[in-house]
């Protein structure tokens, strides 16, 4: 195979890394297409208007359906469309507010209909939207409002957003873009967990805004699996500890010395890597304790693996050989094959990952599927522009255009 598997699928914070909106993400609930054989491409098409969608614009919203963010031709936002990403037929199009230079996807709740939307002006005034994803209605806050977490962050449960705005930090009700609490903080930093927010030195309940009570520690805090997690660092040494979201006190606690956890999503585990350790260990998320270790050294830049706990597996970088990547079992840590993945120069891109197959999009244009037991590749079709999955279909990008890849086994 040609290319290279695109090295963007986490980001490392604090000694720990947390998945990226870039990685190839699937909302629970919705089913992937799993080819068995080679699709056929171009079931459909769908022409734009003489705009763009791009891969950073297109949100998923709900099974076979996704929101898109069409841009003009210097790349500027100009409208929201949602797509029946099974049979190409638009719902609707609504043109977005004009000035915009760019407008990000932050969250969608297929439960509360809404999805928001971080947007950037000429003058760089950060600013959200809400969407009726049902009637394209756009929603505009209260007063000015930057989105602080949600994009590619824990969003809460319910899919409401934290943001700042002149008075402090607010929890915004995704579908009414209305205020939930707000919490006198202006410019403090803002990070979340299970239940929690974390506004400077100060530990709030998501609820309701209210203080918990719990005493203000420093350090990076996450979602990883609807566990609560804090990354201390002294130095080069970090420090990871699971919290109890009842009481804020630790659960367990992990030194991870100048070792990166890389937590993978779905899977209850963090994989301790590089820092001089020799091999991989994988820890449990539940009580801190050692699922399996494996004394083989791959490679130790967290920034390059990707992984799905669904399917079961991870890829994992291999030091020295920037083509290949091995894939290993997230049970038994199991290294199940090596998968060429070309040259980094013109990388490809991981479009899928399910328990039979990886799906990999090269810069040639071809879709590969590859076995994910095995490695063998399956089928290989040309697509012929940038494919996506989004409400677990195939789609094809193109400048002006937008079509269909065909229905898959489901």
């Amino acid at each position: 195979m040609g290319g290279a598997i695109l090295a963007a699928a986490l980001l490392v914070i604090g000694g720990i890394a947390v998945w990226n909106a870039a990685a190839p993400q699937t909302p629970d609930g919705i089913v992937v297409d799993d080819f068995a054989e080679a699709p056929e491409i171009g079931t459909w098409s769908l022409q734009l208007g003489g705009l763009t969608a791009t891969a950073d614009g297109v949100c998923e919203a709900g099974q076979d359906a996704a929101l898109l963010i069409l841009v003009d031709a210097i790349g500027h936002p100009s409208s929201l469309l949602m797509l029946d990403t099974a049979t190409g037929e638009s719902a609707w199009e609504v043109p977005l507010p004009d000035g915009l230079t760019s407008a990000t996807c932050a969250v969608a709740s297929v439960e509360r209909g809404a999805a928001v939307i971080a947007t950037v002006d000429g003058d760089r005034h950060a600013g959200v939207l809400a969407v009726d994803l049902v009637e394209g209605e756009l929603v505009h806050p209260r007063e000015p409002a930057e989105l602080l977490i949600g994009a590619g962050g824990p969003a809460g449960p319910d899919g409401d957003v934290i943001v700042a705005t002149a008075t402090g930090v607010a929890r915004l009700d995704s579908a009414t873009l209305d205020a939930v609490w707000t919490v006198e903080a202006p410019g403090a930093s803002v990070s979340s967990g299970p239940g929690v927010v974390v506004v400077g030195e100060r530990v709030v309940s998501y609820a309701d805004g209210a203080d918990t009570g719990w005493a203000a520690v420093d350090g990076a805090w996450s979602d990883v699996d609807g566990v609560l997690l804090r990354v201390e660092r002294d130095g080069a040494t970090a420090i990871v500890h699971a919290v109890d979201a009842g009481s804020g006190r630790d659960r367990w606690s992990l030194e991870l010395g100048e070792a990166s956890a890389v937590p993978i999503p779905g899977s209850g585990l963090l994989l301790v890597t590089g820092g001089g350790a020799e091999g991989i260990t994988a820890v449990r998320l539940g009580d801190g304790g050692t699922a399996w270790t494996r004394d083989e050294v791959l490679g130790a830049e967290p920034a390059l693996l990707t992984g799905s706990g669904s399917a079961g597996i991870a890829l994992l970088p291999i030091t020295g050989d920037p083509t290949t990547v091995a894939v290993i079992d997230l049970a038994d840590g199991e290294r199940r094959f090596d998968l060429p993945v070309g040259d980094p120069a013109e990388p490809s891109r991981i479009v899928a990952i399910t328990e039979r197959t990886i799906t990999i999009a090269e810069p040639g244009g071809d879709l590969v599927a590859v076995d994910a037991a095995e490695g063998e590749e399956r089928w290989r079709a040309a697509a012929g522009g940038r494919v996506v999955e989004a409400g677990g279909r195939f789609i094809v990008l193109e400048p002006g255009a937008v079509s269909g890849i065909g229905a898959g086994a489901r």
